[in-house]
This record gives C-alpha cells, structure tokens and sequence, in this order.
C-alpha cells in the first residue's frame, strides 16, 4: 500500500491516485480493512475452538456442547439479513450512519466471542451477528465509496474497496495464526491452542474492530459538518 501512495504522485494519470482520493473516501477504505480483518479472523477462530472440549481445561472450547454445523451457518443466515437490510437502512438513514452501526454491531460481536468461545449459546448468538456485520459492512462499504466518489470514478472506486476487502481478509489472519502459534502448548506429542492465545487472538480483533468505530464516528461526524 506505501508503494501504491508513492507510485500514483510519480505515475502520469494513475488509474486509480490514492492521492486524490479525500479523506473521507480514505476513512471509508481504513475502516473496510479493519472490520473486514476482525471479523474475517473471528469466523476462522470459530472452527478451531469448535472441535475442542471445554473439559480440556483450556479455559476455551465448544466440542459437545450443540452442532458445529450450525455454528458455521450462523454466519451465513447473517450475511442474508444484513446485506438487504443495510441497504433498506442506508436509503433511509444514509449509507455513512449504516457503516458506522454495522461496525459498532461487529465490535460487540467480537467482545462477545470472549464468552462465545466457551459456552455454544453465546457463540451462535454471536457468530449470528458477526455475520450480519459481514452483509451490513459489504453493502455500505459499496454504499458509502460510490457516494463519495464522482460518476466518472465510481467503477475504480469500487474495485478499490474489493483491494481492501482482500487485504483486510487476510491481514489479521496472518497475525492471528502467529499469536496462536506461538502461544501453543504440548499436548499429547502435539501442540493445541492456549487459553492465553484465543484470547490475545480475540482482544486483537476487537482492538481493530474498536478503532473502526472510532474512525466510522470521525467520518459520520465529518459528513454531518459538510452538510
């Protein structure tokens, strides 16, 4: 992304110049990678403390405690109702004021998941819901891009957030997986996941999920001032 900034102020017309983009525009795309990055490693969190009873003494686990199957639904049933129903909202609302909710709802999510990860209720409740932040977040991500852009741009602009869509799928991911590495303990010739990693795993996704809402209030707050 720091090669990208530098290369559209060196390149003559740029198809896409991060530079010209506008702040607001700039808000929208930090906080599409960030939420996208939580709750992306939330959701891959999931299958992984799924399988493991809580009878390990791990401090996590949901293996016999209601269907994995279902668990994973969740999500998909939330992305169904959140898509549509961010878009009734933005049209209503605006698309700005639904990106801001639909973080906030990932955020209390991902703060649930820290009793998700041990009792199955909590986590379908929450898993449910991040997966309605995942439809609400795509939709007004769409929303909020093509309404800050010109016609012209509104093509790139949106080929642009899949970038972030992209970056953010996988960012947090990667940092996930190395914090549950390296807090891995030995456990029958093998290694399994500590308490202590979900939990850091966890509290790095709601810190990312947290600063999201942070920059969706500055950039909810900017709009209202231009207007």
């Amino acid at each position: 992304m720091g090669r990208w900034w530098i290369a559209s102020g060196r390149t003559p017309e740029p198809l896409i110049d991060l530079r010209r983009l506008g702040g607001p525009l700039l808000l929208t795309l930090l906080i599409i990678v960030l939420s996208t990055g939580s709750y992306q490693s939330v959701l891959q969190l999931l299958p992984l403390v799924g399988e493991v009873p809580l009878s390990q003494g791990l401090g996590y686990g949901l293996g016999g405690q209601g269907s994995l199957a279902m668990l994973l639904a969740a999500p998909a049933i939330g992305v169904m109702i959140g898509g549509p129903l961010a878009g009734i909202l933005a049209g209503r609302f605006g698309p700005v004021v639904t990106l801001a909710g639909a973080v906030g709802l990932g955020t209390i999510g991902t703060l649930g998941m820290f009793a998700g990860v041990a009792s199955f209720p909590a986590a379908l409740v929450f898993a449910l819901l991040l997966g309605f932040t995942v439809g609400a977040l795509g939709t007004s991500g769409f929303n909020v891009a093509g309404s800050l852009a010109p016609a012209s741009q509104q093509a790139t602009v949106s080929s642009l957030v899949m970038v972030m869509v992209a970056v953010g799928s996988v960012m947090l991911n990667f940092v996930g997986s190395a914090v549950l590495h390296s807090t891995a303990l030995p456990a029958g010739g093998g290694t399994v996941n500590s308490g202590l990693g979900v939990f850091t795993y966890l509290t790095i996704a709601a810190a990312a999920f947290g600063l999201s809402t942070v920059t969706a209030v500055v950039l909810t707050r900017r709009q209202k001032s231009i207007k």
